[in-house]
């Protein structure tokens, strides 16, 4: 069967990059310093407007400085000739604009303030819209449309609207492409970030180019799975989703006595917490949120469905941690914050632990990685082909397109990415953890991959 798809890959780079100097890699305009002199008196001529925070009118050649105190916004600019005032006594510090973190009416965050840029700049030549800043004075895609995905041919988006990412507009199954390359995966006995003794030794590793799922797979999508799920397991078949590198990393016929007898059975299995499951028998508000109370074996089953497979724990480290880019977390170096990721229960905003707390899939742009996943720190751990083993990297210091395939399957398997209540340093991209391939948590979801053909 075919597969229709459309790969993106946008690299993840700085505000600076894309937009300009006036752009620090926060996506926040960088702040400016205020004036501190009052304005200094002209030769003849008509004195400056009125001075606003961060920036004095100039004097006018032959008036009077702007001396007096204005509101936040830009100050008015004086005639030529005179010299140049610093902000009024009484002025509010920041610079222009969306400089001093704060929108007022006079501030504009969008167009111009952007360097004229567009979405097509941003997202790709196929974008449409104009971006903006949000009040906080961060880059804002929400006036994006996306580039259209031709994902038609993927059982779990057929009939689903484009709404999902921080836009709405996005396609909830859509790819980014992952060019491959050689990284150094795990982490190295003088990093100074911490980690656990399971990530070391650090060893080369290589993968193949492949097309990782831009974001969790939802609720939506695993409700198209549920529907056709009958029809569909009988048909599962030995070595299905299997790496095309690997021998023996595809489905194994006696795995499929681990896979609910009917769709009723597994829908009920995904209600594993009434608090923090997203799974709703009705369609609802959860529907781009990511899917969790999912086993290993039915992540698995999906992605097969799905046209796809499971990636592997070095596939997933690629993506994360940026591929030779060796990134400490997906967007960076940068110490994790609530606008990169979910976790530590802070997404909500409230003291509380709460299901609020693992938001809709694609909501925190920043945190975006290097080729387009999103979420892959925070929200929920993702499975991945591999069994675990501690001390995997050491057994297998040279790794190309490997996996740790384990022995009959029954044994943990691996779990990469933070979760919406871990602690930041689950974030890293080289952190591991493990589950049991049966067991349904709600702190567990997953994403596919595919081979391009």
């Amino acid at each position: 069967m075919s597969r229709g798809w459309f790969l993106l890959a946008v690299g993840m780079v700085g505000c600076a990059d894309l937009i300009g100097a006036e752009f620090d890699d926060d996506y926040r305009v960088a702040s400016g310093v205020a004036g501190s002199a009052p304005g200094g008196a002209g030769q003849g001529g008509e004195g400056g407007g009125t001075a606003g925070a961060g920036g004095g009118g100039e004097a006018g050649g032959g008036g009077e400085a702007g001396a007096s105190a204005g509101t936040s916004g830009q100050a008015g600019e004086a005639g030529s000739g005179g010299a140049e005032g610093g902000a009024p006594q009484g002025g509010e510090a920041g610079a222009p604009g969306c400089g001093d973190g704060k929108k007022s009416a006079v501030e504009r965050c969008e167009g111009d303030d952007l360097g004229g840029k567009t979405c097509a700049d941003l997202l790709g030549p196929e974008s449409q819209g104009i971006p903006g800043c949000s009040g906080q004075c961060k880059l804002d895609l929400t006036g994006c449309v996306p580039p259209p995905s031709d994902v038609t041919g993927m059982p779990s988006c057929d009939g689903l609207p484009g709404d999902c990412g921080a836009s709405g507009k996005d396609y909830c199954c859509s790819y980014d492409l992952l060019p491959g390359g050689v990284f150094a995966m795990g982490r190295g006995d003088n990093d100074d970030v911490g980690g656990e003794k399971d990530e070391t030794p650090e060893r080369e590793a290589k993968v193949l180019t492949f097309a990782m799922n831009r974001y969790e797979v939802t609720v939506g999508r695993f409700r198209k799975f549920i529907e056709a799920y009958e029809a569909f397991r009988p048909t599962l078949k030995e070595a299905a989703g299997a790496h095309p590198l690997i021998p023996g990393s595809g489905w194994r016929a006696a795995w499929s006595s681990n896979l609910p007898a009917s769709a009723t059975t597994l829908a009920n299995g995904l209600k594993c917490d009434p608090t923090f499951q997203t799974w709703t028998d009705e369609p609802g508000a959860s529907e781009n949120r990511p899917i969790n109370c999912v086993s290993w074996y039915e992540a698995f089953a999906f992605c097969v469905w799905d046209y796809g497979r499971l990636p592997t724990e070095a596939e997933w480290e690629f993506a994360a941690a940026g591929g030779e880019e060796d990134r400490i977390y997906p967007w960076g170096s940068a110490a994790p914050e609530p606008e990169l990721a979910s976790y530590g229960c802070l997404f909500s905003g409230t003291a509380a632990c709460e299901a609020a707390d693992l938001p809709g899939v694609g909501q925190l742009f920043a945190g975006r990685s290097r080729w387009g996943s999103f979420d892959l720190a925070g929200g929920l751990g993702e499975w991945v082909l591999d069994a675990y083993s501690a001390s995997w990297y050491a057994m297998t210091p040279e790794c190309s397109d490997c996996a740790n395939l384990g022995s009959d399957g029954s044994e943990n398997r691996g779990v990469r990415g933070g979760v919406f209540h871990n602690v930041a340093g689950n974030l890293r991209a080289a952190s591991r953890g493990s589950a049991k391939p049966s067991d349904r948590g709600f702190r567990v979801g997953f994403r596919c991959v595919v081979d391009p053909a």
